[in-house]
């Protein structure tokens, strides 16, 4: 059988394949492009001493890997990490999030995030307790800005699968000011309040764990948990290089102090970390980024629901 023709493929066919590699590498160009004039990336690690729950008398030493990516009005990111971003902290928390509205002195959004709950074998002081299982929380916020330095926000934040979560809400004060290109410092108080489901869960000592726990029985209702202040800190040692820290105390208050569970109503904590950046916002030389927007209340001390 005779071997068939060779065919060269048609001048259109060239160009069409041509013109659609060009336009792929032109599309990737774009999206790399957009990427860096509206994407942030960072990397860090922290490492906090802080008690072991909020209400133990005992101290720990934990570190924290911290990573955000933000684009535009969405950011997934760990706890901690607006600080790794240099905008202190603001009252996104971490998980994903997107803000509805950001004017010049208002900002309204939503966030959702993971609570992993409480494994209370692994936890001294809270031994034949309840463990309260892992569940997902949505978390609404809005912050305004009263002042170029002063900000006041507000949260309220929900378990949306019903495991024991209950609601817990927020109010924040926050000052922050930045002296010198290289470095920004921040202030803020914090009060925050919770339903009695979430008081139950966390404070409560039902009658069935009396006998293997050893504390009396407990049924606390809703009203404040503590009242926080900190201080902090975030400074440039190069144009993406960070250092950033924190110290803070708090007071618990209500049924949250009266639990048997408290052994100390007062907490202290102390954070020191690093972190690296990417980001067209941090190519300035030595500078830290500044928002339209000041940043609000930082979490000063550990507060019973995570930000």
């Amino acid at each position: 059988m005779a071997p068939l023709p060779k065919r060269r493929p048609s001048p259109q066919i060239v160009a069409c394949c041509v013109a659609l590699a060009c336009g792929t590498a032109g599309a990737e160009e774009d999206l790399l492009a957009d990427l860096k004039a509206n994407a942030s990336l960072a990397l860090g690690v922290s490492a906090s001493v802080s008690p072991s729950y909020l209400g133990s008398s005992s101290q720990k030493v934990r570190p924290h890997p911290l990573w955000a990516f933000q684009y535009g009005r969405i950011r997934l990111s760990t706890a901690g990490a607006a600080a790794v971003l240099g905008i202190a902290q603001d009252p996104r928390g971490p998980g994903l999030s997107a803000e509805f509205l950001t004017a010049d002195t208002l900002r309204v959004g939503a966030a959702l995030r993971i609570d992993r709950g409480r494994n209370s074998s692994s936890t001294e002081g809270l031994q034949g307790l309840p463990d309260i299982p892992a569940t997902l929380r949505g978390r609404l916020y809005a912050s305004t800005a009263m002042t170029p330095n002063w900000t006041f926000a507000g949260s309220l934040s929900q378990d949306l699968l019903g495991r024991k979560g209950g609601t817990f809400a927020s109010l924040d004060l926050g000052y922050h000011d930045t002296p010198t290109q290289r470095f920004e410092w921040y202030a803020g108080a914090s009060l925050g309040w919770a339903d009695a489901r979430y008081m139950t869960s966390r404070y409560g000592v039902p009658p069935d764990a009396v006998v293997a726990s050893g504390y009396p029985a407990y049924m606390p209702g809703a009203g404040p948990t503590n009242l926080s202040v900190g201080l902090g800190f975030t400074a440039a040692m190069s144009s993406h290089w960070i250092l950033f820290g924190s110290i803070g105390a708090g007071r618990m208050l209500g049924h949250a102090a009266e639990s048997p569970i408290t052994q100390d109503p007062l907490s202290r904590s102390l954070t020191l970390g690093i972190a690296y950046r990417w980001g067209t916002r941090y190519d300035a030389p030595l500078a830290i980024p500044r928002l339209a927007v000041p940043p609000t209340a930082p979490r000063a001390a550990p507060q019973p629901e995570p930000p």
